[in-house]
C-alpha cells in the first residue's frame, strides 16, 4: 500500500486538520539508494498519540529524532491504520481512508 521505506527518515513538516488531512513531510533514504523527500496525505485522517500525551511531546522536527519503524495495518471499520514507533521515545498512528504520496529527491546535505 505504501510504497515507500520510512526507516531512519527524518519529519520535516506535520500539518494535521482533525479528521479531514494529515501532511507528513520526510526526509528518507541513505547514502547508499539515495535520499528523497516523501509527502504523505492521509485522507479523513485521525491522528492518535502515544502514553506522550501531545503531538508536541514527541519532538517530530528534532534533530535527532527519526522514524524506526512504521506498519500500515486495516482496522475493522474499514479503514487503514499508519503506525509509526519513533527514536529516541514516543509512536503516533494515523487512522484513514486513503493517501497521496509525492516524492521529490534530496541530497545527503538535506539531512539534519
Amino acid at each position: 500500500m505504501l510504497d515507500v521505506n520510512l526507516h531512519d527518515a527524518q519529519h520535516r513538516s506535520f500539518e494535521y486538520s482533525p479528521h479531514e488531512t494529515l501532511t507528513v513531510r520526510a526526509l528518507m533514504g541513505d547514502l547508499i539508494v539515495g535520499y528523497e523527500f516523501a509527502e504523505l496525505t492521509y485522507m479523513d485522517a485521525e491522528l492518535r498519540v502515544s502514553e506522550v500525551g501531545s503531538v508536541r511531546a514527541l519532538r517530530l522536527l528534532h534533530d535527532r529524532t527519526e522514524i524506526l519503524y512504521t506498519e500500515v495495518d486495516a482496522e475493522a471499520d474499514g479503514r487503514f491504520v499508519h503506525r509509526v514507533l519513533l527514536w529516541p521515545r514516543g509512536e503516533y498512528e494515523v487512522a484513514f481512508t486513503a493517501v497521496k504520496v509525492h516524492r521529490e529527491p534530496a541530497s545527503p546535505g538535506d539531512r539534519r
